[in-house]
């Protein structure tokens, strides 16, 4: 299995890159897509899923809809990082 650094770590126990990391509620990764040639920034913690985010790390009010080509461009991302 590939070990992966997450970008934060919030836990106190112990230092990445461990097994877990992909799977902890203390891991969250951040990336940007390009859905319709718009960049767009995002959190993805593997508890909770990916939310979409400011360049200021805030969530945005209003998440893309579930048709959203957003999602699909952080599927491929979450492929790319954590099935290769």
């Amino acid at each position: 299995m590939k070990l992966i650094t997450p970008d934060l770590c919030t836990s106190f126990s112990c230092l990445p890159p461990k097994e877990h990391c992909r799977d902890c509620s203390h891991a969250y990764f951040f990336g940007f897509v390009w859905p319709n040639n718009l960049r767009k920034k995002f959190e993805f913690n593997p508890q909770y899923g990916v939310i979409q985010i400011t360049l200021d790390g805030e969530p945005y009010k209003r998440q893309p809809s579930e048709n959203s080509k957003f999602w699909d461009e952080c599927q491929k991302w979450y492929d790319k990082k954590f099935k290769e």
